[in-house]
């Protein structure tokens, strides 16, 4: 049998606010396993962003254990925790979170640097560029592409450590209807195709609707868990059929005078 990727056994998080204590997770328990696709679902207040930053080593809770890997977290120091970000796990941001005076190569390139990955980065971060169909594109800035191509920037940048566990937040909340079915065909691919793990916290049932199993949030508790057939997204993205964009200005090189490494936490 093996491990889980996610156990979480009546996970809790208290805020002090004022002079009450808010429980924004209250008891919640689940199990990923590896390959899944999960959707976790819920009103605003209902916990997700709490339990993402938890499941993501940013935050750590006030009772309860989550293990990931079969490691319980929970108490690990700083440090450690900052190992597991760079050594298992994938991120991507509702605000993409890229560097706008770096290409798109200098930004997936940046995650390497903190990441215990052999080999050459810029072949690397090309390779990751490849798989979500913007090798073209590499030597442009984030000004220069549009927001589905940076989403798909930042889901190279995920992917180039070679993550146990991808996590994505809200990732197509800032996209319209066409974008969001570009960036969730290419998630869908990673975990149908490549066997990723997968677990997108969103407020939007299309979104929901490509994972193969949503679990629903209230009141910090998992209210629901079911499994469901996914809605399969087909989207012209690969190397052969590039999204088309509006002519950019001149490539400019990977990193601009001035610009320093971010917080590998950022990444």
């Amino acid at each position: 049998m093996t491990t889980p990727v996610i156990e979480l056994q009546d996970l809790r998080r208290e805020f002090r606010m004022g002079d009450e204590n808010v429980n924004a997770l209250d008891g919640a328990s689940l199990t990923v396993e590896e390959g899944e696709m999960v959707a976790i679902v819920g009103r605003s207040g209902s916990g997700k962003s709490t339990l993402m930053n938890i499941l993501g080593c940013l935050d750590t809770p006030s009772g309860g254990r989550y293990l990931l890997n079969g490691e319980d977290i929970t108490e690990l120091s700083d440090d450690r925790l900052s190992e597991i970000r760079g050594r298992y796990l994938g991120f991507v941001f509702q605000n993409y979170n890229l560097l706008p005076r770096v290409s798109a190569l200098g930004n997936v390139e940046l995650a390497l640097h903190y990441r215990p990955r052999r080999g050459n980065k810029r072949a690397l971060a090309m390779e990751a560029l490849d798989r979500v169909g913007l090798a073209h594109r590499s030597a442009h800035r984030p000004p220069e592409l549009s927001g589905g191509e940076q989403q798909r920037v930042g889901i190279a940048r995920a992917l180039v450590s070679d993550p146990r566990l991808v996590l994505a937040d809200e990732p197509t909340g800032n996209l319209d209807s066409r974008s969001s079915d570009l960036i969730m065909a290419t998630i869908q691919s990673l975990n149908r195709d490549d066997g990723l793990t997968i677990v997108v916290v969103t407020h939007d049932d299309e979104v929901a609707g490509v994972a193969n199993r949503i679990i629903s949030l209230a009141d910090g508790r998992v209210v629901e868990d079911r499994i469901i057939e996914p809605r399969i997204v087909v989207s012209p993205i690969g190397p052969s059929g590039p999204e088309p964009v509006a002519p950019s200005a001149t490539p400019t090189p990977d990193m601009a005078p001035g610009v320093t490494a971010p917080d590998p936490q950022t990444l």
